[in-house]
């Protein structure tokens, strides 16, 4: 179990370990039901080209595992353990889960097929769905977490190591993220867990305090800013932290698809990168809530312009219509709005992201039409509709309406939560008018602002109308990146290279340069990390290569970490800012933009 607050360690830990245990314990017929179905599936997929005995031998197992488990959750029950016996019960639950994790490893080498590399795409996806499971499953105890985990996996790995292929090495390396990534978030949601647990408890005994003694008012109040300094501090490394490695596994993924040339194991890699960008959209929105919870955000209000805005939305919003074959429209306007733009941002976002996922013919509009001293956003779109008994429902989290199945490419239901929360938080009143069979318009009014004397936007890029082949864009041009992480440099010089583009990496400016000076020319444009090396940021590193090579080299700044004072350093500058995980897609279509707008780049 994770260690909290040492101080009130030896009062609350066995009360901790047990409301732990509790809640694991309760979530056991649920996931014995999931695993069972799991493995059912499996058997059935796999029983036409491997041995029919090995596979029955396997699954009778793992369903004799899961039946071991299922009665020990009866007999947790009839027993109804006091605190003071409940870790006992949690190593129980321990062994059971290292057994269910070696089961699903051997699985991985009993179900795999050699010569294969649909069947062994279709396995890895398959293992990488229980273990994410598992994983949420048995983050309440951390060394089950483990326990569980790496024996699903590593099995895998090595044994597609062994198949010694290209196609199988890539799999094998990014199944080894994938375990990464996953055992990152259990540990990080682990320690959430055990410290909200803990404060529970603390702020039960402050109230019991506070009752008999005023005096202790004061502690209270230091204890209450230390939490909420303690919790900021954590959803910013959280951010940061788990954004990067999922930030990499993205860029992997893409690039795993650009190299892809077996007709067979092309479908399965786009499956891939569908689960990668489905695992990256519910972490923000799971983040999101998380610090939107916590206090974390605050409202940072100011004058903006509405048309660079529209403009950044329908860029970012693009790639995803045009792949579901969608009109994405903006209508023009040159009102200005005084709000927070970073949170103003989130919510159009969020409505535009659920108005594309819930439209699969037409299209999707965005609008701003001034009513009185107040302008109205309004987000349309041409989808099924949600029925007026569900209107206030949809606003609650995880609620999904047209979706009981929970296909998670429609998410977790949680984006028009955030939408409700932000809008809360800045005091807009959101609406909803929809009619089934012909689409929704979700609506939120935001006070009308003025214009002021120039000032730099954060990124006002035109919207393109027309779209050359990216090919000759991509043609001749040099794209330097600098971060410090090197999974992060490897794929970002595997990505753009596989679009057609030479690449120049570097941990930083003077490294970066070093790279310049080699292929002897300028960069035609700079995609720089905001946190780098020795305190340095992103911004003087871009500062230092345009002095140096004396050119306005156009630039990008990207950060796993969502300060909004990231942001408002950006915007001042003029630098275009990504937040990690980036979309390839979303990448592409900004790198080509950038590309599109600037001269190529001369040599020195």
């Amino acid at each position: 179990m994770e260690e909290y607050a040492p101080a009130k360690r030896s009062k609350h830990t066995l009360l901790v370990q047990a409301e732990q245990v509790r809640t694991m314990y309760s979530q056991l017929p649920r996931s014995t039901f999931m695993v069972t179905i799991a493995a059912t599936v499996s058997a059935v997929m796999f029983w036409s080209p491997l041995p029919h005995l090995h596979i029955v031998i396997w699954y009778l197992f793992l369903v004799a595992n899961q039946a071991s488990r299922f009665a020990l959750f009866f007999a947790f029950r009839r027993a109804n353990p006091a605190p003071e016996a409940l870790p006992r019960w949690g190593r129980y639950w321990s062994a059971g889960g290292t057994l269910s994790g070696v089961v699903w490893g051997a699985g991985g080498l009993i179900l795999f097929v050699p010569g294969s590399t649909e069947y062994q795409a279709i396995l890895l996806a398959l293992l990488v769905g229980v273990m994410f499971g598992g994983a949420v499953l048995n983050a309440h105890h951390k060394p089950t977490l483990y326990s569980f985990s790496i024996p699903v996996l590593l099995p895998m790995i090595a044994r597609l190591l062994g198949e010694g292929g290209s196609t199988q090495i890539l799999f094998a390396v990014i199944e080894a993220l994938v375990l990464v990534t996953i055992l990152m978030f259990g540990h990080n949601f682990n320690r959430v867990l055990t410290e909200s647990i803990a404060r529970r408890f603390e702020n039960v005994d402050l109230v019991d305090e506070l009752q008999e003694q005023t005096r202790f008012a004061d502690a209270a109040r230091h204890v209450a800013e230390a939490a909420t300094r303690a919790k900021s501090q954590f959803f910013a490394a959280a951010s940061h932290d788990l954004r990067q490695p999922l930030h990499a596994l993205g860029l992997f993924a893409a690039a795993l698809l650009e190299k892809t040339r077996e007709p067979e194991a092309l479908e399965v890699v786009r499956s891939i990168n569908d689960s990668v960008e489905v695992l990256e959209n519910l972490f923000a929105e799971l983040l999101d809530v998380a610090k939107i919870d916590a206090g974390a955000i605050q409202p940072n209000l100011s004058h903006i312009q509405i048309a660079p805005l529209m403009a950044r939305l329908k860029l970012d919003a693009d790639p995803s219509a045009n792949d579901k074959g969608l009109q994405m429209r903006v209508r023009p306007s040159h009102l200005w709005v005084h709000t927070d733009p970073l949170l103003l941002e989130r919510i159009l976002r969020n409505l535009i992201s659920n108005a594309i996922r819930y439209t699969d013919h037409g299209g999707v509009l965005i609008a701003a039409r001034r009513r009185g001293d107040r302008v109205r956003f309004e987000v349309w779109d041409t989808g099924a509709g949600i029925p007026e008994v569900e209107h206030a429902r949809i606003f609650e989290e995880f609620y999904q309406s047209g979706n009981p199945g929970r296909h998670s490419k429609k998410g977790l239901g949680l984006g028009l939560s955030i939408v409700q929360r932000l809008a809360d938080l800045l005091g807009y009143p959101v609406s909803l008018h929809s009619v089934v069979g012909k689409g929704s318009v979700f609506s939120i009014e935001v006070p009308l602002g003025h214009a002021v004397l120039p000032q730099v936007q954060a990124t006002g890029m035109r919207t393109a109308t027309t779209t050359p082949t990216t090919s000759d864009v991509f043609a001749n041009r040099l794209v330097a990146v600098i971060d410090d992480e090197d999974t992060i440099l490897k794929g970002m010089q595997t990505l753009l290279a596989g679009w057609g583009l030479e690449v120049a990496v570097g941990h930083d400016a003077d490294e970066t340069l070093e790279r310049l000076g080699e292929l002897g020319r300028y960069p035609d444009l700079l995609i720089v990390d905001f946190r780098l090396q020795e305190g340095l940021t992103g911004v003087q590193a871009i500062q230092r290569l345009r002095n140096e090579l004396g050119a306005d080299i156009p630039a990008l700044l990207v950060t796993g970490s969502t300060s909004a004072a990231h942001a408002i350093e950006a915007e001042q500058h003029g630098y275009q800012f990504l937040t990690k995980p980036v979309m390839p897609a979303k990448l592409r279509a900004i790198v080509e933009q950038k590309l599109r707008d600037a001269q190529p780049a001369a040599r020195p």
